[in-house]
């Protein structure tokens, strides 16, 4: 679930990306069961990358999405670019 913080939480280029339908937002229905955090790693003072699982369910279905995404930090606060599904 993509709340209004969810939104301000994204770096301004993937915002831009979802727009355009590059990534839609998840459903409404959406119920969120659990989420693991793999491993992060920092890059550098401004980058870092979490690799993680969310598992949601779905109309009775359950689903599991495993990440590696990417984050900036500008100006003391850090935010999602992107990241590759696995």
């Amino acid at each position: 679930m993509l709340s209004h913080a969810g939104r301000r939480s994204r770096h301004l280029s993937s915002r831009v990306q979802q727009t355009l339908g590059h990534r839609p937002l998840p459903e409404p229905q959406v119920k969120w069961l659990g989420l693991e955090v793999r491993r992060h790693t920092v890059l550098d003072a401004d980058h870092a990358t979490v690799e993680f699982v969310a598992r949601s369910r779905l109309h009775g279905r359950g689903q599991r999405l495993h990440e590696t995404s990417r984050f900036v930090r500008e100006d003391g606060r850090w935010y999602y670019v992107d990241g590759d599904v696995r």
